[in-house]
């Protein structure tokens, strides 16, 4: 069992920049969040989202914005990461609606980034701690996201190049893909588990070394 002293301590290293101490903090809430996602998760958003995808996201933000996390004592750092993927969750909803509705074409707001970064893989939300540390490992994390996409075959990153990169709502990737919405979300369901196959999990982007 972990002890209050121990987590507040890796923490505070995570907050520093140890990724190996980050790593271990999420690693030990992964199941907890897992579940939490997985029960709050919209039966629509189930059927073209897996939960994993969520708390894929949910550590690269994580990734992205401990330096600026404050902690309030024992467990708030799940809290903190709950509240994160909550949001993940809730625009990864919105944004399945909005393609079911069709219409316009919208960027998903779920994976929406800057027009330099990988939406796909990447928080789009502009954080406010813009330092040299920050802004190396957004760099870092883009290179590994386009890396990651650009390895995958071809029809697979065709698929995962206009959904979550670009923003093209399903309908109008099929219709670039000249196939059916169904093959197109077989190809995104595949293309995000070869993804994680290929990467582990974000925290092998996390992982020091290192």
């Amino acid at each position: 069992m972990t002890s209050p002293e121990d987590e507040i301590t890796l923490v505070e290293r995570a907050r520093q920049g140890d990724r190996t101490a980050l790593k271990i903090l999420l690693l030990r809430i992964r199941d907890r969040l897992k579940l939490h996602v997985s029960n709050r998760m919209p039966p629509d958003l189930a059927s073209t989202t897996e939960p994993d995808d969520i708390i894929h996201e949910t550590w690269l933000k994580v990734f992205r914005r401990i330096a600026s996390f404050e902690p309030r004592g024992p467990g708030s750092l799940y809290a903190w990461t709950r509240t994160i993927a909550e949001n993940v969750l809730k625009n990864a909803a919105e944004a399945e609606r909005a393609d079911k509705r069709g219409g316009n074409r919208r960027v998903s707001q779920a994976y929406a980034a800057g027009t330099d970064s990988c939406p796909g893989l990447l928080d789009g939300t502009a954080g406010k701690e813009h330092t040299p540390t920050w802004t190396l490992r957004r760099r870092e994390a883009d290179l590994w996201a386009k890396a990651a996409v650009g390895r995958l075959p071809d029809h697979y990153r065709r698929a995962v190049t206009l959904v979550d990169i670009e923003g093209e709502s399903r309908k109008d990737a099929a219709a670039k893909m000249e196939i059916t919405k169904r093959a197109l979300d077989g190809l995104l369901r595949r293309g995000r588990e070869m993804l994680r196959d290929e990467l582990g999990s974000p925290l092998r982007f996390l992982s020091s070394g290192g």
